[in-house]
This record gives C-alpha cells, sequence and structure tokens, in this order.
C-alpha cells in the first residue's frame, strides 16, 4: 500500500507560514497526516488496506475518482482531505477534518472537467481558448456563490459555509459536513410514496429556505429531491447551489 500522505513543497510552504511561531503544532500536522484513515480520520498504520476503526477501504476513494486529491492533501493550511463524496460536472466534494477544531467538514472543490484536468499534481490547469475563458469566468461565480452562501451562516435550513479560498490553480469553499439521507432516498425507501402531512412538513422548511435566497436575488434552479436533505436529527436543508452561480449571466452554454 501506498503511504497515505500527499503533502508537496508547495503545501510545506504554505503550512510553514502558517505555524512558523508553533514549530510543534507545525511537526505535528506533518506526521499526523501521513497516516489517517480518509473516512474516520482515525490513525492506521502503513501497511493495512482496510481501516480498523470504520471499516473504509483505504484506497477506494482514488481508485473511484481518479482526478480527485489524495487522502490527505492539506488546504488552506488547515483541511486535511478525506475520501471523495461525490463528483459532478462543475466540481468535486471531499470529507475533510478541520485540523484546529477536529470537526469534520465538507470541502467542495471548483473542478469543470469539460475546462480543466490535473497532470500527476494537485493545480488543475485549464484547457486553452475560450475554455480557458470559461474557467475562469465559472471559478469568479463559484466563489461568488460561496460568498453569498456565507452570509446565511446559521440559517437552519441551508448548507453553512465556513470558508473560502484560492489554491492549486482553483477555488474552494469549505462547509458543514452533512450527515443524513437525500429526500429521493428517504421517498423510496417508504414505497415511493409519502402522505401529504408528511410531505408538507419536509418541504415547509425548504420554502423558507428559498425565501430566504429569492430575497437577495438569487435563483436555485436546482431544487431536487437529490439536493434536499433530510439530516439524522430530522432537520431539513437545502444543498447544491451549484445551479445558481451560473444563473448570474449567460456567458457560455457550456457552464
Amino acid at each position: 500500500m501506498q503511504n497515505q500522505c500527499s503533502v508537496d513543497m508547495a503545501q510545506v510552504a504554505a503550512i510553514a507560514a502558517r505555524y512558523k511561531n508553533e514549530p510543534d503544532q507545525l511537526m505535528r500536522i506533518l506526521f499526523d497526516v501521513q497516516k489517517i484513515c480518509g473516512n474516520c480520520f482515525a490513525e492506521i498504520k502503513a501497511e493495512e488496506q482496510v481501516c480498523a476503526q470504520c471499516g473504509c477501504e483505504l484506497q477506494k476513494s482514488q481508485e473511484d475518482y481518479p482526478l480527485a486529491l489524495p487522502v490527505g492533501t492539506i488546504l488552506g493550511g488547515r483541511y486535511i482531505l478525506g475520501r471523495v463524496l461525490g463528483q459532478g460536472g462543475f466540481g468535486i466534494t471531499y470529507l475533510a477534518q478541520d485540523y484546529q477544531t477536529k470537526e469534520r467538514v465538507a470541502v467542495k472543490e471548483y473542478f469543470p472537467d469539460t475546462m480543466a484536468t490535473r497532470n500527476n499534481s494537485h493545480a488543475v490547469t485549464a484547457y486553452t481558448g475560450t475554455r480557458e475563458d470559461n474557467f475562469t469566468y465559472g471559478k469568479q461565480c463559484f466563489l461568488e456563490e460561496a460568498r453569498t452562501l456565507a452570509a446565511f451562516q446559521g440559517n437552519p435550513n441551508i448548507v453553512g459555509i465556513y470558508n473560502y479560498f484560492e489554491e492549486n490553480g482553483t477555488a474552494y469553499f469549505v462547509m458543514e459536513y452533512i450527515e443524513g439521507q437525500s429526500l429521493d432516498q428517504y421517498v423510496s425507501d417508504r414505497g415511493g410514496r409519502l402522505p401529504w402531512d408528511e410531505a408538507l412538513q419536509l418541504l415547509l422548511p425548504i420554502m423558507d429556505a428559498l425565501d430566504a435566497v429569492h430575497g437577495r436575488g438569487i435563483i436555485h434552479r436546482d431544487v431536487t429531491p437529490d439536493n434536499i436533505c433530510i439530516m439524522v436529527d430530522g432537520k431539513v436543508k437545502l444543498l447544491a447551489f451549484g445551479a445558481a452561480r451560473y444563473s448570474l449571466g449567460d456567458r457560455s452554454r457550456s457552464l
């Protein structure tokens, strides 16, 4: 099994700058990320292929998502990436751990696979020509989405945004990690139908969320059962504002 560490020199420099007055903390970070599980972030032995704590297959995420950043990659000097939660046409979402707080978070990477690629490094490289222009424009919109959603921090029905930044030639935002299931799966588990009163109870929080979003001039444009999460505590949250960011303009049909 290959070592889980993926800290390159650029990362080391960024981390060293952040913790220049805390050498013990710096060494602890660079040591710890070499032996973590990408699912539960427990320490693992170099020869292990399955995490003894949670049973996660340690290489599966990289095999399923070959363009994703490796487990153990550090972003923003503090977020240690774990397994991939999902990949769509415009980005990759990772489970991560905030090294400072030990809280599990989700990190979304702007990675439109029709406009850019990644070759043997952490950097995202845009294709040339019109696609490069579209990549740059999309990145600006991605960051604008993060700034907008950050304004809803504390809204109980909208996924929370903690941070956003540029790195590796692309952009990232850090959001709360939500454990639960999609409304689509929830309905499927109940035979494909819900009683009217239960459906109303689930959708009222989403209506409240959309009312707040529309009040700021944003249109979600992708409210589907897949983008509504029912958390383990019963709360309901609206996810995936990816389509909303491209409603800000019609620069390209490829967006």
